[in-house]
């Protein structure tokens, strides 16, 4: 055993096409909200909603609309994915285990791409690792580099984008450039699956001590592959810190581009696994009766 994860282990002591479908606030059977509390919202909202930081975003979307467009050498023939729908989810909300039934449901030849994996520098694998986001500019880069490495005519799932209010402003602009030049519009959608925090940290710290029992299981037996095992997997501290981010960063992400007109389906994935997965596809039956 090495010694990162003999550390991981000492620490898992401490246990954790379009229209909204659902409303992001709705109270589940149980009473629990699936959605952002509203006094996190109000908080989020008064720091983002100001005047000057609204233009400072502005300009620093437009900033990197023009870098990237310079830098991939894009431009109306540029290929595209068609369609390509953007994934995205809470913490523990089985975004991963799902993927792969979305792809199928809605016709999809090709694997997930799943951001969080792109990112491999040492200060994003730290950042992650601690439950924060990436800079928004390393997760643009990496998202469209993958877009254009997609095989031309067909559609992609690309599993973690938008986790920023930039990087969604940033995915709007960049469909605005493309029509504004007379090209084809990008078949961007929105897929969101949404999870209350009680079952994100269940859900987070059950995946943890799973890896582990497989990875010594492996390494008493000397048969399979070690897995991974995420901080944020077997850290409470560090499971509530990543759901906190992500309600208080890709919350206004998500309501931004539902804002905008974009095709946007939300999911709720608590429950069993063959129950979401017929909510998948009853959920997804109009965009693939409407590609």
């Amino acid at each position: 055993m090495s010694q990162k994860e003999e550390n991981l282990e000492k620490v898992s002591g401490s246990l954790i096409s379009g229209g909204q479908e659902e409303n992001w606030d709705e109270k589940t059977p149980e009473g629990r909200k699936v959605g952002i509390p509203e006094s996190q919202k109000e908080a989020s909202e008064d720091r983002e909603g100001t005047p000057e930081a609204q233009e400072d975003l502005d300009r620093r979307c437009g900033q990197i609309l023009e870098e990237v467009w310079a830098e991939y050498r894009l431009s109306p023939s540029t290929p595209f994915p068609r369609p390509v729908v953007w994934l995205s989810g809470a913490p523990g909300s089985g975004k991963g285990v799902n993927a792969g039934h979305v792809r199928r449901a809605l016709g999809l030849s090709a694997e997930p791409v799943v951001i969080s994996e792109l990112l491999q520098s040492q200060d994003s694998r730290s950042r992650i690792d601690h439950g924060d986001l990436v800079d928004d500019l390393s997760v643009i880069r990496a998202s469209l580099g993958a877009l254009l490495r997609a095989k031309k005519g067909e559609g992609l799932l690309m599993d973690g984008y938008p986790r920023s209010l930039l990087q969604a402003k940033f995915l709007h602009r960049l469909a605005e450039k493309w029509q504004s030049l007379g090209a084809k519009a990008l078949q961007f959608r929105m897929l969101v699956f949404s999870v209350d925090e009680a079952t994100s940290l269940e859900r987070q710290l059950s995946r943890g001590r799973k890896a582990m029992a497989h990875n010594q299981e492996v390494r008493r037996t000397g048969k399979g592959v070690l897995r991974e095992v995420r901080p944020t997997d077997i850290d409470e501290t560090l499971a509530r810190r990543r759901y906190h981010t992500f309600l208080q960063e890709t919350d206004a992400a998500l309501r931004y581009l539902q804002s905008t007109g974009m095709p946007f389906v939300e999911i709720d994935s608590r429950g069993p696994f063959d129950v979401v997965q017929k909510r998948i596809e009853q959920k997804l039956r109009l965009w693939v009766s409407n590609p």
